[in-house]
């Protein structure tokens, strides 16, 4: 081999590595990543969400940026993640139920716009039994006695029994 072909090798060599390069995908993460939260500020999923994202930051040298798009029982939230770019930047951080996926478009006769199969679950973040609580200065001990008082007391109207408003603190499982 002479030196002229070892050259012309070399730098052949040297510039289809350069190209490949050009082609490879960057370590993840390389940029900021967006968590849409589609629920309003202060609910369960940003109150899991910002500590998490503060605690990735630091992990992942990139920015972790909580992103509030609240609205129509999650589907606004939802529709945002589902149509992002597939690349794992924007994650949707979602409570494990009816609302925001396509059951509740089926409860409207809508089309639905996403379903659970536009998603792919990565994390369980929290888990957590559901709770009631009433005042104490009420007179209920049980659940039953608080479902038969609400049987007693129902009305023709469509209002709430007066335990179930402002009294009541549910915490739904979510993921």
């Amino acid at each position: 081999m002479d030196r002229r072909r070892f050259v012309a090798g070399s730098a052949a060599a040297a510039a289809a590595f350069a190209v490949q390069r050009v082609f490879a995908q960057d370590a993840y993460p390389s940029h900021a990543i967006t968590f849409i939260n589609p629920f309003p500020p202060g609910g369960a999923a940003d109150v899991v969400g910002r500590p998490l994202a503060a605690v990735l930051e630091p992990i992942l040298k990139q920015p972790c940026i909580i992103e509030t798009k609240a609205g129509a029982a999650g589907q606004v939230g939802g529709q945002v993640a589902a149509s992002a770019k597939p690349d794992g930047y924007t994650l949707l951080i979602h409570i494990v139920s009816i609302s925001g996926f396509a059951e509740v478009d089926k409860l409207f006769d809508r089309q639905p716009k996403f379903t659970r199969a536009d998603f792919i679950p990565i994390a369980r973040l929290t888990s957590g039994p559901m709770v009631l609580v009433v005042n104490d200065q009420t007179p209920y001990k049980t659940i039953k006695e608080l479902v038969d008082d609400a049987k007693k007391t129902r009305t023709s109207s469509s209002s709430a029994h007066p335990a179930f408003t402002a009294r009541c603190i549910c915490q739904p499982r979510f993921s």
